[in-house]
């Protein structure tokens, strides 16, 4: 758990960017998801 609390932190603003440019979250989303479920 310390891994995916550690993780939790910097994806805010990540998803904050997202917001604001739609069109890089097909990008980003799929890093994500994999960061998360390692």
């Amino acid at each position: 758990y310390r891994f995916s609390g550690y993780v939790r932190i910097p994806l805010q603003p990540m998803l904050a960017d997202i917001e604001e440019h739609p069109h890089t979250s097909k990008v980003r989303i799929p890093n994500i998801t994999a960061v998360t479920s390692a």
